[in-house]
């Protein structure tokens, strides 16, 4: 009976073996974990649909799987209970399911598997390794600058794979230009304080990004435009009857960009409770029930690690891309007088094949009247 390795969630085709948790002769039970895959997303027990005898395991740790490639094989087992022999028999399951996520960062510690000297299945590597050994009267200087060579890389997660992909893709499709302003945000400094206190007792982290979202929702609804996905093939703009937010969230797994879907329908306490689950969950690893497509537009929020300005690059097919950075504040000479506001650096990336400068300039606009006029 064989194992394939089954669909393990939204969007993902592959994954990479990173520990058997059983061996070739041990009796299998139903849901019982074979072994561990990293995906793109976390790190995945796979459970076993079938009870019986592992016979046989098709891949090894490192090796990238492809979703329907054989990943085990059982055989049936027997059983003798009093001097009788009898069959049991094969129970199947539906080969999607999946097990519970567990996190990136806190993988198994099973004696069978190295995790400190664990390297990503790399093929020229091993072969460049392979045809220094078989040089005749290799010295070993030789051999230890090999040795060297061999681990003078750093192995790159599915996690961080994907964002490479993402990136490279987004770059081929789109012609990105970015625009930056300072923007005033003295009144959703006030509502915060004013506020903070009321939304934690209802466990809600009331946030400066919370506000930010719902003026950037609020100035999508006025420029559909910016919320549409461009057809080129087609020659046209095609809009969306929603609002769907993606937040980019750095972790030490990589970056998760995982979106809030029809935030237009969220107050700015609902769209704050919203980012604090999905920040909580990307960092435990628990993203299996966040959604990582469908979005209409991103938010890139690199002031909470201390960047002023940036360049964020699209979320394809995203149009826009909103950059926030560290808030500061500033003495103004306004009629004659010095006044000082709290400033928030923004950067609006966006793609020019779909939006002029203009327009872009206008969007940001608008986006700060919201800003002011945005109440709790």
């Amino acid at each position: 009976m064989q194992f394939k390795f089954p669909d393990v969630g939204e969007g993902i085709h592959e994954g990479t073996l990173v520990n058997w948790l059983v061996k070739i002769g041990d009796s299998i039970e139903i849901d019982q974990p074979i072994c561990e895959v990293e995906t793109d997303k976390a790190i995945v027990e796979i459970p076993s649909p079938f009870k019986g005898i592992l016979k046989e395991t098709y891949h090894k740790e490192g090796d990238i799987i492809n979703v329907g490639e054989v990943l085990a094989e059982f055989s049936e087992q027997k059983t003798t209970d009093q001097n009788q022999t009898k069959e049991i028999k094969t129970e199947e399951k539906n080969e999607n399911v999946v097990g519970n996520l567990i996190d990136a960062d806190h993988t198994s510690n099973s004696n069978d598997f190295d995790f400190e000297n664990y390297k990503p299945s790399m093929e020229l590597s091993k072969k460049t390794i392979f045809e220094q050994k078989e040089k005749p009267q290799q010295s070993i200087e030789q051999k230890e600058e090999v040795q060297i060579h061999s681990d003078n890389y750093i192995p790159l997660n599915n996690v961080k794979l994907a964002t490479a992909k993402k990136m490279k893709e987004s770059l081929d499709h789109t012609a990105q230009v970015t625009q930056f302003i300072d923007i005033i945000v003295d009144n959703i400094v006030t509502q915060r304080k004013e506020h903070k206190e009321e939304a934690l007792k209802r466990g809600v982290k009331l946030t400066f990004l919370s506000f930010i979202v719902k003026a950037y929702v609020l100035t999508l609804e006025e420029f559909p435009k910016f919320n549409a996905k461009l057809n080129l093939s087609e020659k046209r703009l095609e809009t969306r009857d929603h609002i769907s937010i993606a937040i980019a969230v750095n972790t030490q797994n990589g970056l998760y960009v995982p979106l809030i879907k029809n935030t237009q329908n969220l107050s700015i306490e609902g769209i704050a409770h919203s980012i604090q689950e999905i920040a909580e969950k990307c960092r435990t690893g628990n993203t299996g029930s966040l959604s990582m497509t469908g979005q209409t537009a991103t938010v890139t929020n690199y002031g909470s690690i201390g960047s002023k300005y940036s360049t964020p690059i699209l979320n394809h097919p995203d149009l826009i891309n909103l950059g926030i950075g560290y808030f500061e504040e500033k003495l103004y000479l306004e009629d004659e007088h010095i006044r000082s506001h709290t400033i928030a650096p923004i950067s609006l990336t966006f793609d020019h094949q779909a939006i002029d400068g203009a327009e872009a300039i206008e969007f940001l606009n608008k986006f700060q009247e919201n800003i002011n006029n945005i109440n709790y």
